[in-house]
């Protein structure tokens, strides 16, 4: 397995978005680990990000023999039996860094962390294995997001805090919409096109702080501060990467589908940015508004999907 293709199989362009996802559970979380715990469990997190393209990569070796032939396990580059044995080496070792900081710190337990990581690693494997047929896999594949901030606010000693819910919920949304955006590809009429209208809630739902309503009691933004003038540019920004998904989506042209998936992927780094803004932490949103061009700039040298 050459470089390339060990990339290419882990879509490792869009890990920046799994980063914002753990500086996003540590901050609303208010928990204060060590720099070395944040490093341990970001780079496990993203250990099972890896794995989880791995897998999907091995489950639709398949099909993409016929709609992809130039993947790494089609074209014969790598064989499916090594794909899968590196998916379980990287949940294995990621399962470890993820586990390490709470067992080594004895003020608390390392339960919760397991169950989550363990919750996780269900949802990527039964995402990958039945997602072709399935119609609710845009909801699991969500499910595995909403399990990333779990396991790094167990992982990171924090709890499941009102602002860290939410951001869950409205990346849940959001990674519904995309899903069935990914499947455009093969659904040719407009009335199999409605679930997109999941992507609309987190920019419904982000609208009423940019306002000034404290619609959650976390959202303590008033108006005009730093935080609200960043989060009305992230808004703008993340309603700009969706409509603009949305317009190739239903244009069609040659790879307007995975370009629109693509951006929409980096645009869960603005999701994050928002929900930081609006709960007063400025300096987490710019890091995850540069998580997002990140994204964007790691996917013009390895495919985002």
């Amino acid at each position: 397995m050459t470089l390339r293709d060990a990339l290419s199989l882990g879509r490792v362009s869009n890990l920046p978005t799994v980063w914002a996802n753990a500086i996003t559970a540590m901050v609303l979380t208010t928990a204060a680990p060590h720099w070395w715990a944040v490093l341990t469990v970001i780079v496990g997190l993203s250990l099972y990000y890896v794995a989880g393209m791995y897998l999907n990569d091995a489950c639709d070796a398949t099909i993409d023999a016929l709609e992809r032939p130039e993947r790494p396990i089609p074209s014969g580059r790598v064989s499916r039996a090594t794909v899968f044995s590196m998916t379980v080496l990287l949940f294995v070792v990621g399962s470890i860094l993820i586990i390490v900081p709470s067992l080594l710190d004895t003020d608390r337990s390392s339960s919760p962390v397991v169950w989550s990581a363990i919750e996780l690693i269900t949802c990527i494997v039964a995402y990958n294995l039945w997602h072709k047929s399935n119609p609710l896999s845009p909801v699991i594949m969500g499910l595995c997001r909403v399990m990333v901030y779990v396991t790094a606010a167990f992982a990171l000693g924090g709890s499941l805090a009102t602002p860290l819910i939410t951001a869950a919920v409205l990346v849940l949304s959001y990674l519904i919409g995309l899903t069935y955006a990914a499947k455009q590809e093969h659904i040719n009429t407009v009335s199999h096109q409605w679930p997109l209208v999941f992507l609309l809630l987190p920019l419904i739902a982000l609208c009423l702080p940019v306002m000034g309503s404290q619609w959650i009691p976390a959202f303590q933004i008033t108006l005009p501060t730093v935080e609200h003038m960043l989060l009305a540019a992230v808004w703008i920004t993340l309603v700009s990467t969706v409509f603009v998904a949305c317009y190739w989506i239903k244009r069609r042209q040659p790879r307007d589908i995975p370009n629109a998936v693509s951006v929409l992927i980096a645009g869960m780094c603005l999701v994050d940015a928002a929900v930081l803004a609006a709960s007063g932490y400025a300096i987490a949103a710019i890091v995850a508004t540069i998580f997002f061009l990140l994204t964007l700039v790691f996917q013009r040298f390895i495919a985002g999907t």
